[in-house]
């Protein structure tokens, strides 16, 4: 994976803005391929992360 340096940190194109910001809240990577390992509660707290990130950028793939 190839990341580049920004004004605002490191920067991963491959990696949706939603992912990063789900993963900086809540440590988590949550995904298809790992839904099954998680407990309900660290599923909330993921799905409330994306929620914020809506909140804030608008529906995820209608940013910008």
């Amino acid at each position: 994976m190839t990341c580049r340096a920004t004004s605002k940190g490191l920067s991963f194109p491959a990696i949706p803005d939603h992912l990063i910001f789900a993963y900086r809240k809540t440590g988590m990577i949550m995904g298809a391929e790992n839904a099954g390992l998680w407990t309900e509660k660290e599923i909330n707290e993921w799905n409330a992360a994306i929620a914020e990130y809506e909140a804030l950028h608008g529906p995820i793939g209608e940013e910008g």
